[in-house]
């Protein structure tokens, strides 16, 4: 790659944080020397570990060292999607920072997909990729089958099941928080959701709806399963419970 060639090319390149980068481009592989980048253009392929990165174009910007040069910065823009395993992550950009192992996704309809689960957001999402953890930023939501959790923002936790499959095990909500299930609806400024077990424990002016009673205190526990819910008050701050009569059709009278 000594000269810029726009045709198909593939390119092995050492990174920052160990391991090697594959990059394959359908346009080819432009090599800019003075500003120590690769530029990659059509139907970008990149690989790194279980790692592996769609986009229509990718710029990945290197240190030079005297054992070669070192990737520490993947920019890719158009159609990203990223596969690892079974998770997969679609968006429009992605910032991979190789020395933090953390990926930023933006644009488009932003989320990850496991087998079981979907996590959605409107301006970011935040891969720590050896962790396994996702921050979702505006809009977040969670949808697990029937169950869903909404929020300002969450943080996401997968890891692999006895099964062997990867998948969503903890949410962590702030702002806004919104939990249905099972024929209840749940809201509060907080939340952490346990999947596995199928329970919340909400905080901050938690209101619960279930059919037509309503319950306000200021912590509960929610079983999106069974639909049983527990509210507990703070300091001096008490349990109210509303229950709605239903309302009989007025008589018409002939």
């Amino acid at each position: 790659m000594g000269a810029p060639a726009w045709a198909q090319a593939t390119a092995s390149v050492g990174s920052a944080g160990g391991g090697t980068i594959d990059i394959e481009a359908g346009g080819g592989i432009e090599w800019r020397r003075d500003e120590l980048s690769y530029i990659a253009m059509g139907g970008v392929r990149v690989t790194r570990g279980g790692v592996s990165i769609q986009a229509g174009s990718l710029t990945a910007r290197y240190r030079d060292r005297d054992s070669g040069a070192n990737i520490y910065r993947l920019e890719a823009a158009g159609g990203v999607r990223l596969s690892r395993g079974d998770e997969t992550v679609f968006a429009d950009q992605a910032v991979y920072d190789l020395e933090q192992d953390v990926i930023v996704f933006s644009g488009g309809e932003l989320r990850i997909e496991t087998p079981k689960q979907t996590v959605s957001a409107s301006e970011s999402l935040e891969y720590w990729t050896k962790r396994r953890v996702l921050v979702a930023r505006g809009d977040a939501r969670a949808v697990d089958g029937k169950r869903q959790i909404e929020a300002d923002q969450m943080t996401a936790y997968f890891k692999k099941g006895s099964d062997g499959v990867v998948g969503l095990y903890q949410v962590e909500a702030t702002g806004h928080v919104r939990l249905t299930g099972k024929n209840t609806v749940a809201q509060g400024a907080k939340a952490i959701y346990n999947l596995d077990a199928g329970v919340a424990t909400l905080s901050g002016k938690v209101r619960i709806s279930v059919g037509q009673a309503q319950l306000n205190g200021e912590r509960a526990e929610v079983n999106l399963r069974t639909g049983i819910s527990r509210l507990t008050g703070t300091g001096t701050s008490r349990v109210r419970t509303l229950f709605i009569p239903r309302q009989e059709p007025a008589l018409k009278v002939q």
